[in-house]
């Protein structure tokens, strides 16, 4: 490197240099464990799972002020889901428990005294009771799976998988997928 006027300036190398004879540092080996992986990969159906969840609840939202607070829960778990957070996490998986069970309780306590014409006029509400529903089953399935996930890591695996950024832990997932 020469310096001109004690500004450091690189010089070009021409084709006679080998690649080998630069010096290089050593990566070090990653060594992410298949529990790693999976757990990962759990995070990121997760945060699938709870964009879905946000999407709905952002218009359930417009309807009524109060409804955003099942929007921050929904971002909560988001937070959990990318940070590894169990503490976010169970928290998530409780209010989406009691969101559901709320759900069915009220729209059965409504909908079966209704006539069956009545019935009729509510079809598309009760599809859509159904389909939150199953959607909020699947997201808290994941959610309790991706818990006991980060629950059975090793804690300086734990830690180590909080300081992979995201493109790192999909890199070694794609690699290993194929």
């Amino acid at each position: 490197m020469e310096t001109k006027d004690n500004i450091p300036t690189a010089e070009m190398l021409d084709e006679s240099h080998e690649r080998s004879s630069i010096p290089t540092a050593e990566m070090a080996d990653i060594g992410i464990t298949d529990d790693m992986k999976k757990c990962y990969l759990l995070s990121r159906t997760l945060r699938c799972c709870v964009w879905v969840e946000c999407l709905l609840a952002m218009l359930a939202a417009f309807s009524n002020l109060y409804l955003t607070i099942p929007l921050l829960l929904a971002y909560l778990g988001y937070i959990g889901a990318r940070n590894f957070n169990k503490n976010m996490v169970i928290l998530y998986f409780i209010y989406l428990t009691a969101n559901n069970a709320y759900r069915f309780y009220i729209f059965f306590h409504f909908f079966l005294p209704l006539t069956p014409k009545e019935r009729n006029t509510h079809a598309l509400s009760f599809m859509l009771v159904i389909i939150c529903g199953l959607m909020d089953f699947i997201a808290s399935y994941v959610c309790y799976i991706f818990y006991k996930s980060i629950k059975q890591l090793p804690a300086e695996d734990h830690e180590f998988i909080k300081l992979l950024e995201d493109h790192e832990l999909r890199q070694v997932s794609m690699n290993n997928s194929s």
